[in-house]
Formats: structure tokens, C-alpha cells, sequence
């Protein structure tokens, strides 16, 4: 069908110890939520009720991540409708609360001197065999810049991994030259924002061939060829 690989499903190949280890932090906090506290009754389960206890603490880790990931798409969207001058209608509560984080981020990045050109902009590149969409693109502190942003909880740390996503835009683009940029903001605090500017000599050196040596790896993997092959 022609069709592409995203820039994350590409990113896929990779293991990501942050996200595994948030992963673990949630099936560890359900596990203690739902361990029964008397050691009697503890004492007296048998397989099944230790099967039935498992699979509790599973669905209820889950339950969360996939709660996480739909808010964090929430407040994507709401950040790319606030930047691009859209109007912000929220009909949950979760969409209430996007639209306090979202707001929080917009005030941010124009007070850190962030200039929006465009919003989600989609890239489709066949000679590099990968598509995708930038969460946005502009000026920053006078730079042409590309920009992603990330949702976190507490844990503000950046990762090499989104130094990747960045190159994989900016090349799909073809547009090397763009200053690369990280945002991270707490979607359970809306206010608390983090930026980190990718160095150009780690982009060149590290992050741009990181990159195109990834692709390579995810076609030669699925054994498919890309269509300048």
C-alpha cells in the first residue's frame, strides 16, 4: 500500500528504562494498595486467590498507564489548539484539567522567548522510508527551532531517546540545520515546565546518525526495503 513507518513506531525498536521503570512504579503502588493488610489472611490464600490478586494488580497498573497516556494526548492537543490560536473547549474533567496544563505550557514558552510558526505539522519522507508529525516548529530565542513535547509526573529527566525523535524530524524535514528542543510538562501540576536544549555538536555527531542508523535497523528487522532501495 506505500504506506510508512512513524518516527515512534521506528522509536519502538528502542528500550526505554524510564518508561519501564514508571511502569514497574504503578504495578508496585496498586500491588500495595490492593495487598490485604492482615497476615492471617495472607497466610490462608491459596493459588487461586494469589491468581485473582495478580491479575487485580495488572488491570489496575493498566487501568492507570492507559489513563496517563490518553491525558497526555488530551493536553497535546489542547497545547497545539492554544498555540495555534484555536479555541479550547473541554467537555470531561480530564479535559478541564488539559486545558489548565496546556494554557500553563503556552504562557511558558512565550515568556522562554518560543516564537509558534506551526502546529503538528506533518512530514512524509519516502526517500528516508518515514512520516510523522512535529508538535511544533518556530523560533526559539531567535533560532529556528523544532520542538517536542512530553507529559511526565514528577520525573522531569530528559532521555536520549527523545534527542531521536528530534533528529528524526528535523531530517524528515530536511531541515538539519533546526535548533532541536525537549519541553516536559507535570500534567498533574499545571505550571511546572522544563526545557532542554539539545547541543548542535551532540545532534551532529551523536543524535543525526543515532538516527538514520536506527531506521536502517527497524527496515532490516521487519525485512522490508525502503523505497530508495
Amino acid at each position: 500500500l506505500g504506506l510508512l513507518p512513524s518516527v515512534t513506531n521506528i522509536l519502538s525498536s528502542l528500550r526505554k528504562p524510564m518508561l519501564e521503570s514508571w511502569q514497574m512504579e504503578q504495578v508496585a503502588k496498586i500491588a500495595f494498595d490492593k495487598a490485604p493488610r492482615d497476615h492471617l489472611v495472607r497466610s490462608l490464600w491459596d493459588d487461586s486467590d494469589m491468581d485473582e490478586w495478580v491479575k487485580e494488580v495488572k488491570d489496575g497498573a493498566q487501568t492507570y498507564t492507559r489513563y496517563a497516556a490518553d491525558f497526555g494526548t488530551i493536553i497535546h492537543g489542547y497545547v497545539a489548539d492554544a498555540l495555534g490560536g484555536r479555541p479550547l473547549i473541554a467537555d470531561s474533567p480530564m479535559g478541564i484539567q488539559g486545558i489548565e496544563v496546556a494554557l500553563k505550557v503556552k504562557e511558558f514558552m512565550e515568556e522562554a522567548g518560543f516564537v509558534t510558526e506551526r502546529v503538528e505539522y506533518p512530514i512524509l519522507n519516502r526517500s528516508m522510508g518515514y512520516a510523522g508529525t512535529t508538535d511544533g516548529m518556530g523560533l526559539f530565542q531567535g533560532l529556528p527551532t523544532i520542538w517536542d513535547l512530553k507529559t511526565r509526573e514528577d520525573n522531569y529527566d530528559f532521555y536520549d531517546e527523545e534527542a531521536m525523535q528530534l533528529s528524526g524530524y528535523a531530517l524528515g524535514l530536511g531541515m538539519p540545520h533546526l535548533q532541536r528542543v525537549s519541553i516536559h510538562c507535570d500534567r498533574l501540576k499545571p505550571g511546572v515546565v522544563k526545557v532542554k536544549v539539545w547541543k548542535e555538536d551532540e545532534v551532529r555527531e551523536r543524535w543525526d546518525p543515532a538516527w538514520k542508523h536506527l531506521v536502517n535497523y527497524w527496515y532490516a528487522s521487519k525485512g522490508l526495503k525502503r523505497g530508495d532501495e
